[in-house]
């Protein structure tokens, strides 16, 4: 049972997935082999109504889980953020469709499998090859995409948008553990050019192909890893192993040892993340490291191109406007005074999209600004970049200037 127990809590996905389900399966072995001479500890444990009711109703709990962890991560079925209480919910709603399921399916086909003839399993046999069919169908088709006008259909494709080149994910950009960042190609030093450090989460990760095609007198280096804060000491709920050894990477040896001319920050910045930014800040400024830091982008509570393929079906323009996610612009004013007080060099990305109480939704005609809740497509990234690049030489003049 520990070694169940273990494995729940303890275990995570930067543990060798072999490790974590052998201990698994090894721990279900002895549970069940701890019962087989009469019942033990852990047998009546298992026996009490509450733990034999997750066990009735499992199955259907482990078909229905998932889809529903799927479409809230996509789609926010219920709230647009990761909190304890959305897991909460996500939990519930699990358990209660799970209960329904086995109570109005699994049970009564149980029962009917005891007395139901052969011709009704070949009836239901043929209807599920019938159903097989038919998706497979839709797939071939691609989901019948004639049903829907064809800008909505364009606009809709950046749904599936693979953001895996544009993020460099896997070498610079970090999602798992088992990837390893390399640092020969993504903080490699150009003797001929200024050297820019970009560091932060996937939404600096987002800006980098931007900021490099719009400034290529520049060397815009990368340091990034998925949920990861661009901070020098450990704090946020966002760490995880690989982030933070990157982070001691980037703050305790490369910046140490080579001269850098700028390091940008950037990040999916949240209010509490404030006090670490400003710690960040402290110690940079204390080492003479020149410090940009980008604020947060503007981001809905769905997919942008979804609310746009919506615009379209249901004759509703600037119904995206209307599904910003409220607070964002109040933290980029926040955070440019308190990136100020500090010393540093704000540059709001906010800004840089939005103007006069309205976002831009397209990079160009055909290409959304951003392919889901926040991130930006390659040409949104592109058009981002340019209108940055413009403060960021203001900036690098106005340093030069001084020194």
């Amino acid at each position: 049972m520990l070694l169940l127990l273990g494995v729940i809590f303890l275990g995570s996905s930067s543990a060798p997935l072999l490790l974590m389900t052998s201990l698994a399966s090894v721990g279900a072995t002895l549970v069940i082999a701890s019962s087989e001479r009469g019942i033990s500890q852990v047998g009546r444990l298992l026996s009490l109504s509450p733990i034999v009711f997750i066990g009735l109703i499992s199955y259907s709990l482990y078909l229905w889980h998932w889809p529903l962890t799927v479409f809230q991560r996509t789609d926010a079925l219920f709230s647009a953020d990761a909190s304890a209480s959305a897991q909460l919910i996500l939990i519930v709603l699990s358990v209660g469709i799970a209960y329904l399921s086995w109570k109005l399916v699994e049970l009564p086909f149980r029962a009917l499998a005891r007395e139901t003839s052969k011709a009704v399993f070949g009836a239901a046999s043929t209807a599920m090859a019938a159903m097989f069919t038919l998706c497979g169908l839709t797939l071939i088709v691609g989901g019948a995409p004639s049903r829907f006008p064809d800008r909505a259909v364009q606009i809709g494709a950046y749904l599936a948008y693979d953001s895996s080149s544009q993020f460099r994910t896997g070498h610079c950009f970090l999602l798992t553990s088992r990837q390893q960042f390399d640092a020969e190609t993504c903080m490699k030093l150009d003797s001929t050019r200024p050297n820019y450090l970009l560091v932060g989460d996937s939404h600096a990760a987002h800006l980098w192909s931007g900021l490099a095609s719009a400034m290529p007198e520049v060397d815009i280096m990368q340091a990034t890893a998925s949920l990861c804060r661009p901070a020098v000491l450990p704090g946020s709920r966002y760490d995880t192993r690989v982030c933070r050894t990157l982070m001691q990477y980037v703050f305790d040896d490369f910046l140490v040892n080579n001269k850098i001319d700028k390091v940008l920050l950037a990040a999916s910045w949240k209010d509490e993340d404030l006090p670490i930014l400003s710690t960040t800040l402290e110690i940079l400024k204390s080492r003479g490291v020149d410090v940009t830091v980008l604020g947060p982008i503007v981001e809905y509570d769905a997919a942008l191109p979804r609310l746009l393929a919506d615009e379209i079906l249901r004759d509703s323009p600037a119904s995206a406007n209307a599904r910003r996610t409220p607070g964002i612009r109040e933290r980029d004013l926040a955070m440019r005074e308190m990136v100020s007080v500090r010393g540093a060099t704000y540059l709001s990305v906010y800004d840089a999209v939005c103007h006069n109480g309205h976002c831009d939704e397209f990079a160009d005609d055909r290409v959304p600004m951003q392919f889901d809740a926040g991130h930006l497509t390659a040409k949104g990234s592109v058009e981002v970049g340019r209108r940055l690049s413009a403060a960021l030489r203001k900036f690098a003049s106005a340093h030069h200037a001084s020194n």
